[in-house]
């Protein structure tokens, strides 16, 4: 796996040059989230768990229900609960082998995206 300086964008050589990007962690951070919590979730609740973090950023419904589509297109989740507006959803066995071959890469590039926002931060002190 090599990675770029800025810490989100990494190409993955092991599989069709997939590039890890911000909607590739999210797609990630999205599985993660319904596995640790063994159960569904609603799209709003990655973002207001994200947000919980008191960080700079936090992804907008606008950002968030794109990549929503784009991983039930996939078959990595799928709706198990409609209420009025709200879907509830949950892993398929597809996204957990997705989670389950990608998640080392993913754990490395958290990590030395960190230390490069680190090294940043440092130097500018």
């Amino acid at each position: 796996m090599k990675y770029s300086t800025m810490g989100m964008k990494a190409v993955n050589t092991k599989e069709n040059d997939n590039k890890f990007s911000s909607s590739i962690f999210l797609e990630l951070y999205t599985l993660n989230l319904m596995i640790k919590k063994d159960d569904c979730v609603y799209g709003k609740e990655v973002t207001d768990y994200i947000g919980s973090f008191n960080l700079s950023w936090k992804p907008s419904n606008g950002t968030m229900y794109p990549i929503i589509e784009k991983m039930l297109t996939k078959g990595l989740i799928e709706v198990a609960a409609k209420k009025e507006r709200k879907k509830l959803y949950k892993i398929t066995e597809k996204g957990r082998t997705y989670y389950n071959e990608r998640s080392a890469d993913f754990k490395q590039m958290l990590i030395e995206s960190a230390n490069f926002y680190n090294t940043i931060a440092n130097e500018l002190e």
